[in-house]
């Protein structure tokens, strides 16, 4: 593989929170609001573009753990300059 060209595993770890909100209407209405705690594993790709800038991307496979577990792909583009 070339020295330009990076692979780091990650892990992220936080908070999911989801509000659904209902208008009040002939068969009631109102808001709940719930919060979980999830964990995501993942693995960036860096690429160097010259010795200060960088482009890259990321995918993570979030986990929130609830019953039943919810999951997402999360795939992310960045850009970086080392200074």
């Amino acid at each position: 593989m070339s020295d330009k060209f990076i692979v780091r595993p990650g892990l992220g770890l936080g908070i999911a929170s989801l509000t659904v909100s209902l208008p009040d209407n002939i068969f009631g209405g109102g808001s709940a609001s719930e919060s979980k705690f999830y964990i995501a594993p993942g693995v960036s790709g860096l690429y160097d573009v010259t010795d200060s800038v960088f482009v890259g991307v990321d995918a993570r496979l979030k986990l929130v753990l609830s019953d039943p577990m919810i999951k997402a792909i999360t795939l992310l583009a960045n850009v970086g300059m080392r200074f």
